[in-house]
């Protein structure tokens, strides 16, 4: 036991030393400290709570940062060098800038902006891609809830698979800069077993789970994974020389697109806090991952896992 908390406190020591030369991924770090607080004053509502949720966050993400660093410690590799970089990442970009006006029409009742673009994009996505596929699912009888989840799975696979992928693959050359690699089981399992007891909180039955994993594989954990790990965060490792600032900045993006969804559920100015303390805190783990491995199954099976676990909460 005394060796494992050595180890651990070693570590974070040298995980502290690395944010020195990342000045980027500090301010990033100490501004989700700071969120923490917010959050967890609102739900807690005393300064003990407070600073327990941000602690208790930060030990979580910090002993899954010791656990992929463990087990990834022997693996040695660059990130492969794509053609046209910048080019490639301009048209990352534009997927991006498409996604987020896709959620802003998602969530109608929280729009954040509104002009006769974004909501000729969203006309003509709902016209062209939701209406046919909307159709033949209520012909088999589906229920409307249903029919909106499975909706909202084909279009986000659409918008951050399909159509950055289509305009990418003419400067591809290597299968392996689509990160297609063997998936390292036993960090998987160590990884996984840190969120079993997060599945019995709540009153949530199997059925619910099972239904819960099956929508966000789709909705959330390919799409996103693909789009943000897979292809802004690796342009990125190979542009910079800090990968540490690569991992913050997709982190930061990736939880920027969920301001449509938070805004809905939690108001402002909580869901810039969310934002920030949530889903980018979580997207670094992930991105993290995710370097460490070159897999991005890996980061699709966490991001899965570890969003279905912590749903209940």
């Amino acid at each position: 036991m005394k060796y494992i908390f050595n180890y651990y406190l070693k570590t974070c020591r040298n995980f502290c030393c690395c944010l020195k030369k990342a000045p980027l991924a500090g301010i990033f770090f100490a501004a989700a400290f700071l969120t923490h607080l917010f959050i967890g004053y609102h739900f807690l509502g005393t300064w003990w709570g407070a600073v327990a949720y941000p602690l208790g966050s930060f030990i979580l993400i910090s002993i899954a940062g010791i656990i992929i660093y463990h087990f990834t410690k022997n693996i040695k590799g660059e990130f492969p060098e794509f053609r046209f970089q910048r080019l490639q990442i301009l048209i990352i970009v534009l997927a991006v800038s498409l996604h987020f006006i896709l959620l802003l029409g998602q969530f109608p009742d929280a729009r954040i902006a509104e002009n006769p673009a974004t909501l000729f994009l969203q006309n003509s996505v709902a016209s062209f891609l939701i209406k046919p596929v909307a159709s033949f699912l209520e012909n088999l009888g589906l229920p409307g809830s249903t029919v909106r989840q499975i909706g909202t799975g084909y279009l986000n696979t659409v918008f951050c698979v399909f159509f950055p992928l289509l305009l990418l693959l003419p400067f591809s050359r290597k299968k392996n800069e689509y990160f297609l690699s063997r998936l390292n089981i036993r960090l998987l399992l160590s990884l996984f077993l840190m969120y079993v007891p997060f599945f019995f909180i709540g009153n949530r039955s199997l059925n619910t789970i099972f239904i819960f994993t099956a929508f966000y594989f789709f909705q959330a954990a390919l799409p996103e994974e693909f789009l943000y790990r897979a292809l802004l965060q690796a342009r990125l490792q190979s542009l910079v020389r800090n990968k540490l600032n690569a991992i913050v900045t997709a982190a930061l993006v990736f939880g920027l697109m969920h301001l449509p969804v938070n805004s809905r559920i939690y108001g402002w100015p909580l869901s810039i806090a969310f934002c920030i303390g949530g889903n980018a805190f979580g997207g670094f783990l992930i991105g993290y991952l995710f370097y460490r491995t070159r897999s991005l199954g890996m980061a699709i099976l966490y991001h899965l896992w570890s969003g279905t676990a912590l749903q209940g909460l």
